[in-house]
């Protein structure tokens, strides 16, 4: 229950760019790819 805690605490005091490199670092490849234009709408269709 601590080692729960402590990530918490360690997510609260994030500054704002730690956040932001969290959040890329989760987030899946190919959504990323797709925002940028890589994966045409009409793909399969």
């Amino acid at each position: 229950m601590m080692d729960f805690a402590r990530r918490v605490y360690a997510r609260w005091t994030m500054t704002p760019q730690e956040r932001h490199n969290l959040r890329l670092a989760n987030t899946p490849l190919a959504v990323i790819s797709a925002s940028l234009g890589a994966h045409p709408r009409g793909f399969g269709a």
